[in-house]
């Protein structure tokens, strides 16, 4: 089955890359019952301002969606902001659950010149058809909130990573 990955990140005690894999066919679907979850006075979910109720439906939402995930988790001691974010990229060549992928959507950032030019390099680097790529803004693709939705419940602990942890198939600790 072909799938899209959607990645953002987060940044706790360590930075986490976050890519969430979505079977194509189901795209539409979730994205529109993403739209119905947001709050009505937000143009995005973004976990950290959204008050708790909202994050616990929301969590519980995701938890039972039909996807996978993965995470890149950068170490302070590693590599700190700005460098954690290329490393991350970087690395996006030993993850395996990237095979199969047809699009990988990042959420748009400054850094779009640096990602894309450490993505060409992934891409050459590897022994399978790396997907292609694009940069969107999350307040125009809704799919966009899953990889920070995760990220974040992930990077929190406890009960809030215990909603989650089903949906990872892979993590590369740096």
């Amino acid at each position: 089955m072909s799938f899209n990955t959607y990645v953002d990140e987060s940044v706790r005690d360590n930075f986490l890359l976050c890519g969430v894999n979505i079977v194509q066919s189901l795209i539409p679907g979730t994205r529109d019952a993403l739209r119905e979850l947001k709050p009505t006075d937000r143009s995005h979910i973004h976990m950290y301002r959204e008050r708790r109720a909202t994050q616990i439906a929301v969590a519980d939402f995701v938890s039972n969606l039909p996807i996978s995930c993965w995470l890149i988790t950068v170490s302070t001691a590693t590599a700190k902001e700005p460098l954690a974010r290329p490393m991350a990229l970087s690395a996006l060549s030993k993850m395996g659950s990237l095979r199969g992928s047809r699009l990988l959507t990042l959420d748009d950032t400054s850094a779009r010149r640096v990602d894309s030019q450490i993505l060409r390099e992934v891409a050459r680097g590897v022994n399978y058809q790396f997907p292609h790529y694009r940069h969107m803004n999350s307040r125009h693709e809704p799919l966009l909130w899953l990889p920070d939705i995760i990220a974040w419940c992930y990077g929190r602990g406890g009960t809030w990573r215990d909603s989650v942890e089903p949906l990872v198939t892979e993590v590369i600790e740096l």
